[in-house]
């Protein structure tokens, strides 16, 4: 119904059909993606509207593709006679520099890693990916960039490839995702090529006949917030590492290891005591919470 009322709605003010085919299909995404957050798209608020836009920029979709997703959307909303058409604010909005939010401590992201599902060939491989967003804080556009020959498990390390958004560098692995990473590799990686027909040097490749992994990391992600409300998106994950990065290890290798290519762009993450911040932003645990009130008393 949505998208026929956009159609219509072009259509009387003279797009091509060939546009309103491609509009059309942008609006599908987007009422996709407020069936999988349990969203109404014709009431979504302006929150939730960056939030759809900060999934899109982690895809890797560049600035102007973005922007095309968004501007659609206020087309939909006059479709649809909604007098606060939110899409019209987004782009004055600026969130891209504020601090980072509901960051989760070492104990509930390995809590996080424990609790993901891995009963089957293709939940064991994405329980090694997601592991390397928790661990390795990866980029979603990085996970299928990683070839098995960027692994080493000789010293235990992984190289990350550059991307037009970060730089090359390599991380050591953690010990609780050896056990996991061992047997993908060497016995339910071989399975999954031999099931998908697929010859790739990728260590994280589809089923299906494209190299893109989203449709996969969304299904965990889904899966993993059911558990743990808490969790927001994938950038959520990488950017709790980060910040424990920092605080072991200061700014300038915490940058490094998270390939952020600018200076500027580390700004985020510093405080004059992170534990502070976490404080500041609500701390999600509720036992961390109280371990918080705890200390201030």
């Amino acid at each position: 119904m949505d998208r026929s009322t956009l159609e219509t709605f072009l259509r009387k003010r003279g797009y091509r059909p060939q546009t309103i085919y491609g509009y059309g299909n942008l609006l599908d995404t987007f009422l996709n993606w407020c069936t999988h957050q349990n969203i109404n798209p014709a009431t979504a608020s302006l929150d939730q509207l960056y939030t759809y836009k900060k999934e899109l920029v982690e895809q890797g979709l560049k600035a102007q593709t973005v922007q095309q997703h968004l501007s659609i959307l206020k087309h939909y909303y006059a479709s649809i006679d909604r007098e606060d058409n939110p899409a019209l604010l987004v782009k004055h909005k600026k969130r891209e520099h504020t601090l980072p939010e509901h960051l989760f401590g070492e104990d509930e992201l390995k809590e996080l890693y424990r609790s993901l599902e891995a009963s089957n060939l293709v939940q064991r491989r994405d329980k090694v990916m997601i592991g390397m967003v928790i661990f390795q804080g990866l980029r979603r556009e990085e996970l299928t960039l990683i070839e098995t020959e960027h692994l080493n498990l000789d010293t235990t390390t992984l190289y990350v490839p550059s991307t037009t958004k970060t730089n090359s560098r390599n991380i050591e692995l953690h010990p609780m995702q050896m056990k996991d990473l061992l047997a993908y590799v060497y016995d339910y990686r071989p399975l999954l090529l031999k099931e998908a027909q697929k010859n790739t040097t990728r260590l994280f490749f589809s089923m299906g006949t494209g190299n893109a992994m989203n449709n996969a990391i969304q299904r965990k992600m889904d899966t993993l917030r059911h558990w743990h409300p808490a969790l927001r998106s994938l950038a959520q994950l990488r950017e709790s590492r980060i910040s424990l990065w920092v605080q072991a290890y200061g700014l300038r290798k915490a940058q490094y290891l998270s390939g952020i290519k600018y200076t500027s762009s580390m700004l985020r993450y510093k405080t004059q005591d992170i534990e502070q911040l976490k404080r500041k932003l609500a701390v999600v645990h509720p036992m961390e919470r109280m371990k918080a009130k705890e200390g201030d008393g």
